[in-house]
């Protein structure tokens, strides 16, 4: 698995599911190293915002410069952050590598 950067686009993996509480969202997942069984996770408000725009279509670069804009903050911090979530979802198997 080489490492992320701002050219990575993000897929939601298939087969996980999930509620929005509160603005959190709680997902499901299938665990391949647990015969099939699930695993939960929890996203807080920021990550669901996020895990929302992660459609297999836009770089994590075209991501960053729209929250950026959208929320006048820097566009650097915006893309350290999101590349840091996008290595956390990859790591724990809810976040698939996609070529747009």
């Amino acid at each position: 698995m080489s490492e992320i950067d701002g050219t990575f686009v993000g897929q939601r993996r298939e087969g996980a599911v999930g509620v929005e509480l509160d603005g959190e969202m709680v997902l499901t997942v299938p665990d391949d190293d647990a015969g099939g069984e699930m695993t939960t996770h929890m996203l807080d408000e920021t990550a669901t915002i996020v895990w929302g725009l992660f459609d297999g279509k836009a770089t994590l670069a075209e991501l960053a410069d729209d929250i950026a804009a959208a929320f006048e903050t820097d566009l650097a911090v915006v893309l350290t952050d999101l590349i840091a979530l996008a290595t956390n979802l990859e790591s724990v198997g809810l976040l698939e590598r996609s070529t747009p």
